[in-house]
């Protein structure tokens, strides 16, 4: 049979005789660990190399209070979760409430009977355990929501428990693809497509984490992120501008024979959560629409802007004249070699004209 590990509790008295039979009281139900000095109980129950379940805490020791000890746990990060319960030689009513003052959990007096003991230590242990699940519970939402929601979309979510939906000024919108992917896709096992364009998605988070910018989310082969939405960014477009410039570079290191093209635009967006089941933050209006249109028109490796969206260390693009979905002829401005025909998967997104 496996062997359970016993909880472990840190036992800080200095007594000799207390010692001895505490040691009998708690050895069949507890991996004890003693301190007999105020300064040696509150550098083991930091100790992550043993930490401890729970606190069972003398009330007078050589060098200081168990109140003080106490508060000093319960005020340090890294200890304040482990409960503390007193076991004191005191019989006064002050002591007892200097105790819960600072932050004890539980208060014994000496001496107590050892089922007592025993029955008040597993009520807190219980305890212990069951916040400590609850912290873990939420630790794992709040990764969770942090990979499904842009980080200042899931704080206001954790911050008011719902996402309004709101109007934003000059945000830039950053619509990206791979080029030809639904072709390879098609002809490619699964093992293959999704560690590939895992791979890919990586490259272009860690390049709107250096930019400053916010992936929204992926389609297919396409990503689409922002700046200047989530909070305010003079400098929204050059921020969106330099991913997009940097974008085929990280796709062709992380899939070698990948092309990625992208488009830009800066303008009004309305964001907010639709759904019920599988609930997504998304953005909508002209400046989505166009962003990703002119990503549709940008060559392998290149990038499609309007005239004026690009920053002023961007070098000179070459004008062209396209003709956009709900837009006509347009003027625009492209990066990298010529524009590019419409493949069998123009732009990797479906939206109303």
């Amino acid at each position: 049979m496996p062997v359970t590990e016993l909880p472990r509790l840190l036992l800080i008295e200095d007594d000799p005789d207390t010692l001895t039979w505490l040691s009998g009281v708690l050895r069949s139900t507890f991996t004890l660990r003693v301190a007999t000095t105020a300064a040696r109980g509150r550098m083991l129950a930091a100790d992550q190399a043993f930490p401890p379940e729970i606190v069972l805490l003398d009330g007078q020791l050589p060098d200081d209070s168990g109140a003080a000890v106490c508060a000093s746990l319960t005020a340090d990060p890294a200890t304040a979760g482990i409960p503390v319960v007193f076991l004191s030689g005191a019989t006064g009513l002050d002591a007892e409430l200097a105790a819960f003052a600072a932050g004890a959990a539980d208060y014994l007096r000496k001496p107590a009977e050892p089922e007592l003991l025993r029955a008040r230590l597993a009520v807190q242990l219980r305890q212990h355990r069951a916040a400590r699940r609850v912290r873990e519970e939420r630790r794992r939402a709040d990764l969770l929501l942090d990979s499904v929601l842009p980080s200042g979309a899931a704080e206001e979510l954790r911050r008011v428990g719902r996402i309004a939906p709101h109007r934003v000024d000059g945000v830039a919108v950053l619509f990206c693809d791979v080029v030809g992917f639904t072709r390879w896709c098609d002809q490619t096992p699964p093992e293959q497509v999704v560690p590939a364009l895992d791979h890919v998605f990586r490259e272009m988070e860690l390049l709107c984490r250096t930019h400053g910018v916010d992936k929204i989310k992926t389609i297919g082969d396409g990503f689409m992120a922002t700046a200047g939405l989530l909070g305010p960014a003079a400098d929204a477009g050059a921020r969106a501008f330099a991913v997009a410039m940097a974008a085929d570079a990280a796709v062709a290191q992380a899939h070698p024979g990948w092309r990625m093209r992208a488009g830009v635009h800066v303008g009004p967006v309305v964001a907010g959560v639709v759904g019920d089941e599988r609930t997504q933050y998304d953005l909508w209006g002209d400046t989505v629409n166009l962003a990703a249109r002119l990503c549709g028109v940008a060559p392998p490796g290149g990038v499609a802007a309007l005239p004026g969206v690009a920053p002023a260390w961007a070098p000179p693009g070459r004008p062209a004249r396209v003709l956009l979905k709900g837009k006509g002829t347009v003027d625009i401005c492209v990066w990298g070699d010529a524009a590019s025909e419409a493949d069998e998967d123009p732009t990797g997104f479906v939206f109303a004209p």
